[in-house]
């Protein structure tokens, strides 16, 4: 799609778009979208959107807005939230933080309960494919294989949408009415049959365990969400301990 405009500056990589002189390049747009795993309806909603609000900033700038004072009050507490946001980011990055596998596995011991289920879950090895052939396919690997070595096999399959090994999921997760059905029913080990979601869309599940309501599950299982109450908690302390030392540096006053 061409749409006319002024005279154009020349762009400085691959864009997907483009209003007047300003581009929405490629690396920019992969940046915000998986575009491998997203449909065409989305990515064109994502194009559409950003073409509205360039043509939208480009009449607040005919009309003037951007000169106008709530304009430059609106960008000033925005460019100060941004920095901040920014050096949070950097303070509390992990590797600034030093977190290990051994700091995650400790607070999980401490704070098991905070893990316990409030309702049944699912460990499982889980696997979506485009076509039914290739899920088809990594079904019998699975079988020959097993389910690691099958998906560093598929890793790179253009049909694939997406693998995990032992990932933990709630009841009220899974996607589809066909999914739970087939989760309640399996055993330990058992691996289900191909489930179509939809046309596009093809799955197989093994049941590595089945977590019951009131159970904590296994750390390995749940490590992503040990790791983020756990960055959350250090996250937390960092900031206290900086501000700590922050509020000597400047020259702060409240008046009453």
């Amino acid at each position: 799609m061409f749409l006319a405009g002024c005279s154009e500056e020349q762009p400085t990589g691959k864009y997907v778009a483009r209003v007047e002189n300003s581009y929405l390049y490629e690396k920019d747009f992969q940046t915000e979208l998986d575009t491998l795993k997203i449909s065409k309806t989305v990515r064109d909603e994502y194009i559409r959107n950003w073409i509205d609000k360039e043509i939208l900033f480009l009449e607040a700038e005919k009309k003037g807005l951007n000169n106008k004072e709530e304009y430059k009050r609106l960008l000033r507490k925005a460019e100060k939230e941004i920095a901040s946001i920014l050096f949070v980011k950097q303070l509390t990055s992990e590797g600034e933080m030093n977190i290990t596998d051994e700091d995650l596995q400790k607070y999980y011991r401490e704070n098991g309960e905070v893990f316990r289920l409030k309702q049944r879950g699912f460990v499982l090895n889980l696997a979506s494919f485009k076509s039914f052939n290739t899920a088809v396919n990594f079904y019998y690997s699975t079988l020959e294989k097993g389910w690691e070595l099958s998906a560093a096999e598929f890793d790179s399959n253009p049909e694939k949408l997406s693998v995990s090994l032992n990932s933990f999921n709630y009841e009220y997760e899974l996607q589809t009415g066909s999914l739970l059905r087939v989760c309640r029913e399996l055993l330990t080990g058992e691996t289900s049959p191909i489930i179509p979601v939809n046309e596009n869309e093809y799955v197989l599940l093994q049941m590595v365990q089945q977590v019951e309501k009131g159970a904590i599950p296994p750390f390995s299982a749940i490590k992503d969400e040990v790791g983020l109450n756990y960055y959350n908690m250090r996250k937390r302390e960092v900031l206290d301990e900086f501000f700590a030392k922050a509020y000597s540096k400047y020259e702060i006053e409240i008046k009453k």
